[in-house]
């Protein structure tokens, strides 16, 4: 952490290492990201380190931590080249120039072309932040006559994005909760129902001797009048549900549309993927559609109950109040569970989007084993949630 410089960075987060840094590490600053990819790569303790234009908050990282370490670092600041052991100079491709810091100097190449315009723009540089009145704290240049042109020294703390306090945001982790597995005894409803129809069959009497109260076509004309009005409500109903769910999903999509893009920074940071909304244009019309389904068919065994046997509604007062009671426990339960679906389905789908947009990281390091058994751990608590929420609605 140290020779990283991250021991700063981690002094202004709310959390400091614990602290959730959102999607794709969006609240996180560029050096930020590459100090915690280089102190990665040193907790790995590999034998040879590759690095892509380091910069000098990480000189002790380089320097000191890394000074029995093969490493190799493509850079254009040519000021660390002293350091260095072994420099190649590319053009075009090709290795234009090669060997120790004080050949390259001494070969009057194209190297020092280079060399000497990036000391000209230092120079020109730190004379114009003096003409403006800033602080002499950045750059100091000693003008002093030698063999390579003037030396430019790099007073520690050049590279300020160190010290870049980036709005940190509260971000509270995902809480994972312990289930408990529950277990409860399915009886054989179905075989019974059927086992009792037969034995009432059988013990029904014939009535051969009997006239019928209707006779002719009339009831195949009642039949027929049934079935028509039942297609014609299903009808009905099914284009009533499709209109009615097309329409929200318009408005919705209108409304969370414009949200998005009036949303804070805050939201993008806080609100990871897999967090969709496809429970209100997915599943709450099909539910819609069960609930008004049952209430078609409730209403008419009210009917034909009360025509029938209109003593049958002596026992709706306490079914009702059952039902009620009933309600009281389901909703709480079944509204936890779904809950808790929602919180384990957003981190598979996030670590699933993670893995394979660092794909090459993971197989790189060899984490691939670790990888696996993540989304198996993932996969195995949403599959647990899921299957409790089954047992609810059964």
């Amino acid at each position: 952490m140290e020779a990283c410089s991250l021991k700063k960075n981690l002094e202004v987060m709310p959390f400091g290492d614990q602290t959730v840094t959102g999607e794709r590490r969006v609240n996180v600053s560029g050096g930020q990201k590459q100090r915690i990819q280089i102190a990665r790569a040193i907790y790995h303790d590999a034998d040879i380190y590759l690095f892509d234009d380091p910069f000098s908050a990480v000189d002790e990282c380089l320097l000191g931590f890394l000074a029995s370490r093969t490493v190799v670092y493509v850079i254009h600041q040519v000021e660390f080249l002293p350091s260095a052991d072994f420099i190649l100079f590319m053009k075009d491709g090709r290795i234009a120039e090669a060997g120790k810091h004080s050949e390259i100097l001494n070969s009057e190449a194209k190297f020092m072309e280079l060399v000497g315009a990036h000391m000209d723009d230092l120079v020109a540089h730190n004379m114009i932040e003096r003409s403006c009145g800033t602080s002499s704290n950045s750059i100091k240049v000693d003008s002093s006559d030698s063999k390579f042109g003037p030396q430019i020294t790099l007073k520690e703390g050049l590279d300020h994005e160190e010290n870049e306090k980036s709005d940190q945001i509260n971000q509270k982790g995902q809480i994972v909760q312990e289930e408990e597995r529950e277990r409860r005894k399915i009886w054989s409803t179905n075989y019974s129902k059927v086992c009792s129809n037969y034995r009432i069959t059988l013990k029904s009497p014939t009535s051969d001797d009997l006239e019928p109260h209707v006779s002719g076509s009339l009831p195949i004309y009642v039949y027929v009048a049934l079935a028509v009005g039942s297609f014609a409500s299903y009808l009905i109903s099914t284009l009533l549900l499709v209109h009615v769910r097309c329409k929200t999903a318009t408005m919705l999509f209108s409304k969370m549309h414009t949200c998005i893009f009036w949303a804070s920074l805050s939201f993008f940071d806080s609100t990871p993927s897999g967090h969709d909304q496809n429970v209100v244009d997915a599943y709450i019309p099909s539910l819609v559609a069960s609930f008004a389904f049952s209430i078609k068919e409730l209403l008419g065994i009210i009917a034909v109950m009360s025509h029938v046997a209109w003593l049958v509604f002596t026992v709706f007062d306490p079914v009702i109040a059952t039902c009620i009671w009933y309600q009281q426990h389901y909703i709480s339960t079944s509204r936890d569970i779904a809950r808790l679906i929602g919180v384990c389905e957003a981190p598979v789908i996030q670590h699933f989007a993670e893995t394979i947009s660092g794909l090459i990281s993971v197989g790189s390091f060899g984490q691939e084993k670790g990888f696996v058994d993540t989304n198996y751990n993932l996969t195995y608590d949403l599959s647990r949630l899921e299957f409790h929420s089954a047992a609810t609605m059964q």
